[in-house]
């Protein structure tokens, strides 16, 4: 799907699952797309996810949207229990050390990161849980 402002793909590769969105983004943008992502963790077992926003913007959302997503997550994709995020290096780091925190206080395991193969092989290397809270809880920093 794709718009002037926004747009995403699905890529499974390694028993993960890359979610790629790019463009200016809001809150229902990132919701719809974890809701269309739901079918394919189900289909295919899928226990971790990339989201790559290396061209995205989340500048404009408040902290209490980016709470909102983080703390949904678990509700929306009830089989992630691993995540890695990459993001433009010359974004707000603050941003997502804010998403971060808010996913380990909700037993998802989360890293960050600005390379793109660094956060894969991240990924690859995780063990897979089968339940939340086994790691997330040594992620938190302020």
């Amino acid at each position: 799907m794709s718009n002037s402002t926004h747009s995403y793909e699905f890529i499974i590769d390694q028993h993960y699952l890359l979610v790629r969105q790019q463009g200016v983004l809001a809150k229902d943008k990132i919701k719809l797309t974890l809701q269309q992502s739901k079918p394919l963790f189900e289909q295919h077992l899928i226990k971790k996810v990339l989201l790559d926003y290396r061209r995205a913007d989340l500048s404009r959302m408040s902290l209490i949207e980016l709470d909102d997503l983080a703390q949904e997550l678990p509700r929306e994709l009830p089989n992630c229990f691993i995540m890695a995020i990459t993001y433009d290096p010359t974004a707000e780091p603050k941003i997502y050390q804010h998403i971060k925190n808010v996913c380990s206080l909700c037993s998802v395991e989360i890293e960050l990161f600005t390379d793109i193969g660094a956060a894969k092989k991240w990924l690859f290397q995780q063990p897979i849980p089968t339940q939340r809270g086994i790691f997330a809880s040594q992620n938190l920093r302020l």
